[in-house]
């Protein structure tokens, strides 16, 4: 269902391509006598009675419904002037205003501190009793409004320019209240809930009494549309958004980020309060422009907004803005109430884009509530629990829900995404996007794929023809049954497999797995393997992949999540895996081995506190947490069971963790150990996974042949920093281009005993790193908003057979 939400969007923005508009004024405005910027200057198209206000560096931009005559331009302390542009272009408007020759008496100015900065000084210090976070405890109800629009659409559009079947969205056209532009609201949803919080230990639980979704009846949506997805508190230093961290204004590093002035100061709900602007002081840093006051002798604030700095390093995010309102609540403290966030996505203004608006009000604040035993589980620190029944509500609830009613165009959305989804042009706009995420076209109760794996080439067999198949959530939600059937040209060979899912539950996540191959395998290779008969990876590679082993194979197990974050597999497995003529089976007497056969319990964990997912019905994709993620896996062998000769113990552990540092960019490690107990030959060895593609991998050793280095006891390291433009943005001619840096380096450090290797003749160009294998790299990213280039140096092993010590490595990779 979560998916589907993002396909209704998809769709809509592909059928509204006819309505873009095409007036567009934008430009500048200049001091004429000193050539700077002039701010909050107004600009006003007397013809269609548009306008707005230049920001702080006198920049502005709106939308007409059609080019006038004129633009007026005037300012407090500035002669108004009068442009004509009929018939000239309406972008880079630039004119100067002359200063007003107003005579005022002398004024002597003594040099001291700019005001502004003793009072965010003062507000910096308070910072820690003002934080919300820093209470011992709080409650509050909450009222949340999400609507989504399609934006960049012509003021003049009329019936006629939808196609027919989509006519019924002309009459929920609007007006965004925060940016002004015409926008076709297309998804909407509302909640309402009750969240508690508790700060030793830290617990936070949200109850979701009530969601009401566009187009859709699902208690589980109620997850992601209350509090635990909206967290913009600028009482943190810094701030995620758009996998970037943006300095706050109030940040205690503010004064090295921005500019402040003091303008203003007033009683706002009887409290005296100062209002402070603030500006980037350089561009293309994440950073904010905007205004806040600020709460006289508790130094808290009392309300801000902050809009997304002109030229900052961000892809397709043409606005963005954040209000934020703080209400009394006690003891001098203010609890933010109410906050609109306002983003608009465009990729080019020649097409339309999409805006996403999200408002929500509290209300019932209670600060340092006692909570009773138990309330809050003692193994998930967010928990977001949706009443049953919560999408059912009567429509009578929501009148009182709502802290102010619906808008008439924003009731009809509801009625016009149900129609919607009826048609059948929105079914193949949907199909579209689902295979560009999945990889798989659905045609009714069936999919077929991955289409990639359709064709490919290796040494073994050839051309390679692979047709796949799998249920569909039409079919059922409860089971999935999938299978493939792959034919060689060369080995003139049939392969197959047949696989079966049950879902027992999605609370806590539950499904039982089967399945039973008979296929060539690439051993040691990663689930996500780009590389893995792909027949793109086929066509940039210097060679075919002679690597592949025929493997009879089932397994048969089950995965659960025993609690938020916490996962695990249990499962049992037999292989029996066949040598080529590549690698042949020998065993230390020279005697021809027909094939190895290997029978096991395995078990699978992750642990990563506060991880959340995007859920599908079969699987689900991780959003990350903050905090370090464990990954580790048990193998135990199973002697003389179904042919298993071999009786070893294999054991991994893995340390993962992405986190950001403030301006410096985004840190991301893996840290890794294994041992094998036991001996094994070397198709049970750890394989140390590499690439030999031109396309660059995560967690793999992409200078790294496959099959060079294998080990029974390992530790390895892989490590990227991405600088997110830290020093491209300061060359002038380079920060147009929004180019990104980072930096890599992967090692791995591994033994090998006499015993493993001498339990099957090793191949000649197998090696062990007890040196440590090592290699370093160093990229650009972001490139067009998706090229990622990357050169990578071997440093250690550089003599080993067909080492490459030198590659450039490409990777497609959206970013915003």
């Amino acid at each position: 269902m979560f998916k589907q939400w993002i396909l209704i969007i998809f769709s809509l923005f592909i059928f509204s391509q006819n309505l873009v508009s095409q007036h567009i004024v934008s430009g500048r405005v200049l001091d004429e006598s000193t050539n700077q910027g002039v701010p909050y200057a107004a600009v006003a198209c007397p013809a269609t009675g548009v306008g707005t206000i230049t920001d702080f560096d006198g920049i502005f931009e709106f939308q007409s419904v059609k080019v006038s005559e004129f633009l007026v331009f005037s300012c407090i302390g500035y002669v108004s002037d009068t442009l004509k542009i009929s018939g000239t272009p309406t972008r880079n408007i630039e004119i100067r205003l002359q200063p007003a020759n107003n005579a005022i008496d002398e004024v002597v100015v003594h040099a001291g501190e700019n005001p502004a900065n003793i009072l965010l000084k003062k507000v910096i210090k308070a910072k820690k009793q003002n934080d919300p976070k820093n209470l011992d405890s709080y409650t509050f109800t909450q009222y949340t409004k999400a609507k989504l629009s399609i934006t960049n659409i012509s003021d003049s559009v009329s019936k006629e320019n939808f196609q027919p079947e989509f006519r019924m969205l002309y009459d929920i056209i609007d007006t965004s209240d925060i940016s002004g532009k015409t926008i076709l609201p297309v998804m909407l949803t509302e909640s309402f809930s009750e969240f508690y919080y508790k700060r030793f230990p830290e617990r936070q639980k949200e109850i979701v009494k009530a969601v009401k979704f566009a187009g859709f009846k699902d208690d589980a949506l109620g997850k992601y549309t209350g509090q635990m997805y909206v967290d913009n508190n600028f009482y943190e230093n810094f701030m995620q958004l758009f996998e970037k961290e943006f300095t706050s204004p109030i940040s205690a590093t503010g004064l090295l980020s921005y500019e402040y002035y003091l303008t203003d100061s007033t009683f706002i709900e009887g409290q005296w309060c100062y209002r402070l602007k603030f500006k980037p002081r350089r561009k293309s840093e994440y950073t904010f422009t905007g205004y806040l006051w600020i709460a006289d002798s508790v130094f808290a604030l009392k309300y801000i907004e902050a809009e997304l700095s002109p030229g900052a390093n961000i892809n397709y995010v043409k606005h963005m803005k954040i209000k934020q309102d703080f209400s009394y609540v006690s003891d001098s403290l203010y609890f933010l109430s109410h906050e609109s966030f306002y983003v608009e996505f465009v990729v080019s203004d020649k097409v339309t884009g999409f805006s996403a608006e999200k408002d929500f009000y509290r209300d019932d604040i209670t600060v340092n509530p006692e909570f009773p035993d138990k309330f809050f589980s003692p193994t998930v620190p967010r928990e977001v629990i949706t009443e049953k029944g919560a999408s059912e509500i009567e429509p009578e609830f929501w009148k009182s829900a709502r802290y102010q009613p619906l808008e008439a165009k924003e009731a009809q959305i509801y009625t016009v995404a149900d129609s919607i989804q009826t048609l059948p042009q929105f079914e193949f706009m949907k199909n579209w996007m689902y295979f560009g995420v999945t990889g798989y076209w659905r045609f009714g109760k069936f999919e077929y794929g991955p289409v990639f794996q359709s064709f490919s080439k290796n040494e073994i067999e050839g051309n390679r023809f692979r047709f796949g198949i799998r249920t569909s959530n039409d079919f059922s939600k409860k089971v999935e049954l999938g299978g493939h059937v792959a034919y060689g040209t060369l080995d003139k060979t049939f392969k197959y497999s047949t696989s079966f899912k049950y879902k027992f539950q999605n609370a806590p996540w539950t499904i039982f797995k089967m399945y039973h191959k008979n296929d060539m395998t690439e051993l040691g290779v990663l689930p996500y393997a780009f590389s893995d008969g792909n027949f793109l990876a086929d066509a940039f590679t210097s060679s075919l992949n002679d690597n592949l082993f025929r493997t009879v194979s089932s397994e048969i197990g089950i995965e659960h999540q025993f609690f938020q974050g916490f996962t695990t597999e249990l499962f049992f497995s037999h292989r029996e895996t066949f040598p080529t003529t590549f690698y042949p089976f020998t065993n230390s007497e020279g005697q021809s081995i027909r094939s190895l056969t290997s029978s096991e319990f395995v078990l699978n964990g992750h642990l990563a506190i506060n991880e959340e997912y995007a859920e599908s019905v079969f699987s689900r994709m991780s959003l990350g947490t903050k905090y370090p993620m464990i990954d580790f896996s048990l193998v135990q062998s199973l002697p003389n069971v179904l042919g298993n000769d071999y009786d070893y113990t294999k054991i991994e552990l893995n340390f993962d963790h992405n986190f950001y540092i403030g301006p410096l960019g985004r840190f991301n490690y893996r840290v890794g150990a294994g041992k094998i107990f036991g001996t094994v030959p070397y198709p049970l060895l750890k394989l140390h996974p590499g690439n030999e593609t031109i396309f660059s991998e995560l967690y793999v050793f992409n200078l790294m042949n496959i099959y060079e280095f294998a080990s029974d006891e390992y530790a390895h390291v892989f490590i990227y920093h991405h600088f997110n433009g830290l020093f491209l943005n300061k060359v002038p001619l380079l920060r147009k281009l929004k180019a990104r840096e980072f930096v890599t380096a992967r090692g791995v450090i591994g033994t090998l005993s006499d015993a493993d290797r001498n339990e099957f003749q090793f191949p000649s160009d197998f090696n062990t790193a007890r040196t440590p294998y090592l290699e370093v790299g160093v990229g650009v990213e972001n490139i067009l908003n998706y090229i990622q280039i990357e050169a990578v140096w071997r440093v250690t092993h550089t003599e080993n057979i067909g080492a490459e010590n030198f590659k450039i490595l490409f990777a497609l990779l959206p970013n915003l």
